[in-house]
Formats: structure tokens, sequence, C-alpha cells
């Protein structure tokens, strides 16, 4: 079985596809060996992606044999076996015959008796879900993922959580937030470790697929693998930009009067849109009696007035006192209950008499608070209570106001819990907000910016991925796939919310494991690109600075990408990283020769990024090391280099001529042997691979370059004169003007090539006596003598 996929590939190439091969196969699926059935899946596997199986011989034979092994009447072990081959088999088969022979067997199967069943169904989820239409998917499989991310078996669970993006993708937006969000969730919040484990690597790649170009304003092309942003996108990204800026102006005047303990607080401050202001005027309508009570008539009255004239908070004297008090970050998690104003007690002893025991309890209760979910997903419930309250304030109620924020400590907080049912603190705790810890404040801050791209409740269990805590509890490398899928997770948000990610990456940046740093360094190019130039400048560049000083490990790559990035920076702050290019030759090993091909590769294309003048003071120097180094591809790489420093360098007559005078002294004058044969395979290049055929550009070869390496071929080393014969056989020969007499040196040309053919190393009389285009560039000494 396992060379029969290879013969029917040879007969089909020669003869045809035999007959009696598919049959043989459909046979041994339902055999009584088991290793015996796995090589025939395999080898099924193999004829379909050969192309040896039609498929309409797949829907007549192969077919009704997975059918019937899928019957529940069947051995365990076949049902089993029949699971993984429809989700193997569902790409192959096309979304027309999966839907219709496979997807009722595997529908049933979802439900199976035998945990290994489900199991295998749960894994090959992702498979079915994308190859039959999203409205199957729908109907007939998403409620059997949700039966299955409920199984009492912690292996179906944890199969779940591995394919959930593969579901995720086959659904609509909607359901994608509403339901499976929440589902998620509870996966992460699973008892089983290993399920939790699971889920958090997910995490990031189902966050991805929120995403939504029309709403981030980049474009990601699957072909190329790079970010774009759109016109339309970059005009309206200006336009925020310029308004920041405004509202930046006006809070760092409003900052100079607010007490020192609430500067921060009012950095968060959101402003309720036209909706939220009808919906707190509805609230406020609804809620106050205007009969009853002239006084708070008349507050409410000015409240639906205010919104009315304004549509929003404005900045006169009662709505700046109210919009400086209002901040989302303090009251939108502060779960707050609505109050029927009928049952406020009249007398002013009892309102005070509650107030004290609403303390008391408070006190008693602190560390049992926990966060409303409700509240979680939608703060607007809070403002509009805290607008009710702040305008029955001004009525002059100060105790109706103070019943309405503590009658929530009167009620029971039993079903209020967390995503993770850990008991929370308010952030109301801390008495002074420069008294939270930095670290505290800082995620707190974070977790609570207003986005609307995914649910929140996934953005605050990303951002956890970096506490130690779930490190030692849940998986060690947790930080690891956090850092892996950040920039997935930064394109989903769009560049306007990277203050929801900007703490996480720099608590990434700064992990204690190199494998972290390591992975945020190799993606840091395509995170700028995201972010873009501005962002980038101001966050990503200090980051960068400390991978550069990092380990090898680390430091290969920022150096990988380093054109990359640095090609979205400012011209001068690009030019600020030119002189620590010589950093890049010193490593920790110094038989990591690959950090050095690298770096030769990065100056190639840096060298389209900066000035002659500054190639030639800082890229030269980096080029004439590699140029010896002991690594033979090391140096072909940066042979390369060179050519490409001697294009940058034309148009500047003084630093091309000082260029080519570095070459002669260090390369062709040097007293080792490996600067010399560089120098001889360095002309070949230039005349190959630079395409040097103009007879201006051939005019210089020959007046700056051809004398000396003509004067090798009196090398005392053999591999010296080797390297000429073979420069001369192969690149300098075959061109006219070299042996004319329009070139000055051609009588030279001739005579050393004579010398070359009768020397005395038969290696270099090979090699002279070969004709034009028989050996390729920088062929080893080994290889010749392999020739001969």
């Amino acid at each position: 079985m396992d060379a029969l996929p290879h013969v029917a590939r040879f007969c089909d190439e020669t003869w045809g596809m035999p007959r009696c091969i598919l049959p043989i196969v459909v046979q041994y699926l339902h055999d009584a060996n088991s290793q015996v059935r796995k090589t025939c899946h395999q080898s099924l596997l193999l004829l379909l992606e050969y192309e040896l199986i039609s498929k309409s011989e797949l829907e007549n034979e192969v077919c009704p044999v997975i059918v019937q092994l899928a019957n529940p009447e069947n051995v365990d072990e076949f049902r089993t076996e029949a699971a993984t081959l429809i989700g193997r088999l569902a790409s192959f088969a096309g979304r027309e015959l999966t839907e219709n022979v496979f997807l009722p067997e595997f529908t049933r199967m979802c439900t199976d008796a035998l945990f290994h069943v489900r199991k295998v169904c749960a894994t090959n989820f992702g498979e079915i879900t994308s190859v039959i239409s999203r409205e199957s998917t729908e109907e007939y499989l998403l409620q059997k993922f949700y039966y299955l991310c409920e199984d009492g078996v912690w292996g179906v669970r944890k199969a779940c959580a591995e394919c959930f993006m593969q579901v995720s993708c086959a659904v609509s937006p909607a359901i994608r937030r509403r339901d499976l969000a929440p589902l998620f969730i509870s996966l992460i919040c699973d008892q089983s470790r290993w399920v939790r484990m699971a889920a958090f690597q997910a995490l990031g790649p189902f966050i991805s697929t929120f995403a939504d170009c029309n709403t981030t304003g980049l474009l990601y092309n699957e072909k190329t693998g790079e970010f774009s942003i759109s016109s339309q996108a970059h005009s309206k990204l200006q336009t925020l930009q310029t308004l920041n800026s405004t509202c930046s102006d006006s809070a760092s005047v409003s900052n100079a009067t607010t007490p020192p303990g609430e500067s921060k607080r009012s950095e968060n401050i959101q402003e309720a849109d036209d909706s939220t202001n009808e919906e707190v005027k509805n609230s406020i309508s609804s809620q106050v009696d205007l009969r009853d009570n002239s006084a708070i008539s008349s507050g409410a009255e000015t409240a639906l007035n205010f919104l009315d004239s304004s549509g929003e908070l404005s900045e006169n004297s009662s709505s700046s006192k109210a919009y400086e008090q209002f901040n989302a970050f303090n009251y939108w998690r502060t779960p707050l209950t609505e109050v029927e104003l009928d049952s406020v007690v009249e007398t002013t002893s009892v309102l005070n008499s509650h107030k004290e025991k609403a303390k008391s309890e408070e006190e008693e209760e602190e560390d049992h608070i926990t966060i409303d979910p409700i509240f979680d997903e939608d703060p607007s419930h809070g403002r509009k209570r805290y607008l009710q309250y702040l305008y029955l304030e001004n009525s002059g109620e100060d105790s109706l106001g103070t019943l309405i924020f503590n009658h929530s400590n009167d009620t029971k907080r039993d079903n209020m819990a967390g995503d993770d049912g850990a008991p929370l603190r308010y952030i109301d705790d801390y008495s002074d907000w420069s008294s939270m810890p930095d670290s505290q404040r800082d995620v707190k801050e974070e977790s609570t910016i207003h986005q609307e791209q995914i649910p929140q409740s996934l953005l605050e269990k990303f951002t956890s991925m970096t506490q130690v805590q779930l490190a030692q509890t849940v998986d060690t490398e947790i930080a690891k796939h956090c850092a892996y899928s950040l920039p997935a997770v930064a394109y989903t948000l769009g560049r306007g919310n990277w203050r929801c990610l900007k703490y996480t990456y720099e608590t990434l940046a700064s992990d204690m494991q190199w494998k972290v740093r390591r992975t945020l360094a190799f993606s840091i190019h395509d995170l700028a690109v995201i972010l873009g130039d501005e962002i980038t400048s101001v966050d990503l560049v200090p980051i960068f600075n400390g991978f550069l000083k990092d380990l090898d490990e680390v430091r290969v790559g920022v150096l990988k990408h380093l054109y990359d990035f640095l090609k979205l920076l400012p011209v001068p702050q690009r030019r600020e990283y030119l002189p620590r290019l010589k950093e890049f030759l010193s490593t920790d090993n110094i038989r990591n020769w690959r950090f050095r091909w690298e770096l030769a590769e990065q100056c190639i294309l840096l060298c389209e990024l900066f000035t002659a003048s500054e190639v030639s003071e800082h890229i030269v120097p980096v080029a004439m090391m590699l140029a010896v180094d002991k690594v033979a591809d090391v140096r072909c790489m940066t042979y390369k280099l060179l050519g490409v420093i001697l294009r940058s360098l034309r148009d500047e007559e003084r630093l091309l001529q000082g260029f080519v005078n570095d070459l002669i002294e260090g390369l062709a004058l040097s007293y080792r042997w490996t600067g010399r044969h560089a120098f001889a395979v360095l002309c070949q290049h230039l005349l190959q691979e630079d395409g040097l055929q103009d007879a201006a550009s051939l005019e210089r070869f020959a007046k700056d370059f051809l004398p000396s390496l003509l004067a090798l071929g009196s090398d005392s080393v053999p591999n010296i004169r080797l390297a000429l014969a073979r420069t001369l056989t192969q690149s300098v020969l075959p061109i006219d003007y070299m042996t004319s007499t329009q070139n000055p040196h051609c009588d030279d040309v001739l005579r050393i090539f004579q010398a070359l053919q009768a020397d005395k190393d038969s290696d270099v009389k090979y090699f002279a006596n070969l004709p034009s285009g028989a050996v390729p560039l920088c062929v080893s000494r080994v290889s010749a003598s392999e020739l001969v």
C-alpha cells in the first residue's frame, strides 16, 4: 500500500491510470488490521493529491464506503477513522458533494456516544466549515459546535479551541460577535488547564477574524504579505489626527485646573454621541415625575434643555463642570441600578442612616465586589445614570444623589461576576490614582479604553496574557503566543486603537524570555506598517533600539527586516542608525556566519535609502570587512553589495574614485590571499551580474580595475590565478571591447591569458582552456578538481 500511489503515478504518466488500483484501495479501507487501514488512508489522499481519482469515482466508489464505516452499528475504530476521512476528503470532494454526502453523517457523529469520535469531529470541524457554505454551517453545524464546546471530556473542548478560528471565519460577523465570543470566553475560563492553554493560544487568531478593512482602513495583500492604507482611510486619519491635536490642546488647558489625583482620570473622558443623548433625555423624562417635585423638575428640565441646545457636552460653565466630573474610566464598571424616585425617603434622618448603613456594608463587602458584565459591554448605561444623578444633584438634593450611588451596595451581588469568575476590586477603591501601583494603573487604563472593533472581554483576556500568574498556572510560553499574535490583533483594532495594546507590547518587549523578545523582533516591521510613521517613531523606535542591544537570537530578527523598518522612519531619524551598522559585525558566536550574511543582504537594500555620501561613509567600511570574510557565502553576497555601492556612487566622481581606490588597496593589493581572491571574483561579478555592456562603463572598468586584475596573473597562490583564469574566460574575453584595439590593455589581457593556459597548476590550466559560459560564478577549487 505504501508504494501504490507512486506506482499509479508512474503508470498514469506512461500508459494511463490502471482501473484496478482504486478497487484495491477501497477494499483495504475496512481491513481488519488497523495499520493496513491507516496506510490505505494515506494512499487514498496521495491519489487524490496527484489527481489520479476523478470526482465521479470519489462519489460513486469511495464515499459509499466511508458512509458505511460511519454507521453507528460499526465498531468504534471504524467510526473514528470515518470521521477522520470525512475531514480530510472534504477539500477534495468540494462543497456540493460534502453537503450532500458527508454533512449528515458528520453532524450525527458530533453527538456520538464515544468521545473519541466526538474528539475527531471537533478536530476536523474547521476543515468541514471551510468547504461548505456559510448558510449550511450556521444551520447544521453551529449548534453541534456549541455542544462540543461544552462536552464533558476536556480533550473534545481542547480540540474545539484549536479550530475556533476556522469556525469563526465561516460564520457571519453578527454570530461571531454575539455567540462565538462568549463561547470562547468560556473555554478560556475552562476548569481544565489544557483547554485554557489551547484557548489562549487560539485567542489571537480568533481576534483576527474580527478584522474589517473598511473600519481599520488597512488592506492586506495575501500574495505579497504587505499592508497598505487606503486613500479614503488616509484622509480620515488626517482628520482624526487634527481633531486629536485640538482635543489635546484643550485637555492641557483643563489639566491646569485639575487636582493631581484627578489628572489621569480625565484623560479617558468620552463624549456622549447624539443617540446616547437621546436615550438620556428619554430616561430622564421617564424617571422623573415633574408634577411631584418642582426642584427635581427644574433639574431635569435643565438637563433636557442642555442636550437639546448643544447635542453634546458643551464647554460653558455648567456643562464644563459636568464634563470634568464625569469619567467613563471611573464609572463605567460601577454596577449601578435604577432607582425609583417615589421610593426616596423624604426625611433627612432616614437618608443619613441609610448612608451610614451603605458605607459600613461597602467596607464589609469590599473584597467581594465584581464587575457587572452588562456594564462591561455597554458603558452607556453608566453614563446615563450618572447624568441623571448629576442634574438631580444640581437641584439641591445632595442626599438624593448619595442614595442613588450607594443604592447598589444594598443589593445582592451574587449574580455579578467577571468573565473568569474571580472577584475584582473597584477602581474607586484606591483613594488616589497616584497611589495605585504603576503596573496595575497601566493595565486598568489600557483595558478601559473604549473600542468597538472586537468584544472588550476578548481584548482584556488578550492583554492579560502577559501576567506572570498565567505563565505559572496555564502555559509557560503564553507570553510568546501573545507576542506572536499581537500584530494580527493590532491590525484588527487599527492604528487608532493602538493605545489598547501599547502597554502590553512594552511588557512583552521587556520579558525575561528571549524567545518572546525574538518573536517581537521578527514582527516589529509589520507592526510599524500597521501603526504608521507617527506611532512608529514615538512608541516602536525605543523598543527597536533595545532589540539592537539584545542577544544575537533577538538581534537577528531586527537585522533580517532592517530595511523594512528603517524605510518607515523619517529621514533624520533614519540616519541615526547608519553608524550602528558596524555593531552587527560583532556577534556572541563568531561561527554565526548567517548573521553577517543577513547584514550584507540588508546593506544592499539600504543603499537606496541614503545619499551617496552617507553610503560612502557608513556602508562602504562594512562592505570592505565583509568582502574578506572567512565564509564563502558571506563573500559572495558582499560582491553583490559592492556592485550596488558602485552604482550608488556613479554620479559622485570623487566618492566613486575614492571607493575604487579602497577596493584596489584593500583587496587587490592586500597581503592576505583572501582579499586578492575576492578582487578577482568581484571583477567577474561586476562584468556578469551588473551588466557593464555600455562603452562608458567598459572604459571605466578597463581604466580602474583591469590593470589590478591582470597583475594577479603572477600571484604565487594557485587559487588566485584560478579565479583570474575563470574571470578572463567567462567575463573578460567574451566582450569584444576587451580584445579590441580600443582597450589600451588588450595586449596585456592576451599575454596573461596565454600564460594562464600554460600554468603549472592543472586546475588553472583547466579553467583557462574552458569555453565561455561553461563554469558558473563562484566555482570552488574542489569542484574544479572534480571536473578534471
